[in-house]
């Protein structure tokens, strides 16, 4: 897993980070070719986010031209990710709160041949806020918690339809870049127009946390249900409303539901009140099946990322969390503290 520190406006930060990976044998020209459907996709999808969010255009300019690449198919490139359904990562997240801590987890269960493009870095953006992100594409974020305690980690689920818009990554890279809390993300989630289908899993340091169902076409929030002071996504809809949005897959397509419910049911036996220790334990798979894959389905867990958002403390496992070792990760309080003693 890479661990790139980029700092600066979009276009440097972008032009730095590819600047490092050209000189170590990466080529845009290496990616796979698209279509002259995936092309025009690309091309529409980025009118769209260009309305909502310009700056990570420049980012991505900036990684082509530090690549010596063509701007218009990486655009085009990234914004295609996820679009077709052999694309799509099989994940699990959840946030908990024990009254004073508030925890959120999630796996990254994808393809192995995707693990040596795996990294989590540090973003400090001119004029944002700075983030940890995990992802296994350079310009996106998978899932992260920023500087003000607020995480955000995806679960992608098999939508019946795709249009122009923007994806799960950008739109995880908006919200550590730009929200404070929940609702702020809430807010601008639910006005952006969406290519893909997903859950985006949200939580904040004041125990604030809901999951945002989206797709083409239609977005619902989900809140804890009755008292629960926690709540989960894996790779369903579980909105009614947004049902319909689903293809008729087996509802357990990759374990979605056996996953869901092992943490759910972890979670209930904990009466919801967990720590770093305790998440470690259910996303490691102690209770029950989360991350244990047949390795002939060619899914693995890449990566487990949890953070406590009080301070905000993390702690990563680079690999499957059943026998890989978490490790914690200091860089995001560094650099706060770093920030505080220039003032």
């Amino acid at each position: 897993m890479y661990h790139p520190p980029l700092r600066g406006t979009h276009y440097e930060m972008g032009h730095h980070y590819a600047s490092l990976i050209y000189k170590h044998g990466f080529r845009i020209s290496q990616l796979p070719k698209l279509s002259a459907n995936a092309l025009d996709f690309g091309k529409r999808s980025e009118k769209i986010v260009n309305n909502c969010y310009p700056e990570i255009l420049e980012e991505i300019k900036g990684f082509a031209e530090g690549c010596h690449g063509s701007y218009d198919f990486l655009v085009s490139f990234l914004l295609n990710i996820g679009v077709e359904e052999f694309q799509i990562p099989k994940c699990s997240v959840l946030a908990s709160s024990n009254g004073s801590e508030v925890t959120f987890g999630r796996n990254h269960d994808y393809s192995p041949s995707f693990k040596k493009f795996t990294e989590s870095c540090l973003v400090s953006p001119k004029g944002a806020y700075s983030f940890i992100g995990q992802s296994d594409v350079f310009i996106g974020k998978c899932d992260g918690v920023n500087e003000k305690g607020l995480a955000i980690g995806t679960a992608f689920v098999a939508g019946k339809s795709v249009k122009p818009g923007i994806n799960f990554e950008l739109a995880n890279r908006f919200v550590l870049e730009k929200c404070a809390t929940v609702q702020e993300a809430l807010n601008s989630l639910s006005n952006f127009k969406f290519s893909t289908a997903q859950n985006f899993l949200l939580a904040d340091k004041s125990r604030d946390m809901a999951v945002v169902e989206a797709c083409a076409g239609m977005i619902k929030i989900r809140r804890p249900e009755k008292d629960n002071a926690f709540i989960v996504a894996t790779n369903n809809f579980r909105h009614p409303d947004m049902l319909k949005m689903e293809k008729d897959h087996d509802r357990n397509w990759f374990h979605s539901e056996t996953r869901y419910k092992t943490i759910y049911d972890a979670l209930i036996e904990h009466n919801g009140k967990t720590n770093l220790s305790t998440t470690q334990k259910i996303l490691s798979g102690h209770y029950g099946f989360v991350c244990q894959y047949d390795k002939r389905t060619n899914i693995d867990t890449l990566w487990s990322f949890i953070t406590s958002l009080n301070e905000p403390s993390i702690i990563r496992a680079e690999g499957n969390p059943s026998t890989t070792k978490y490790k914690k990760d200091n860089r995001l309080s560094e650099e706060i503290e770093k920030r505080n003693r220039t003032k």
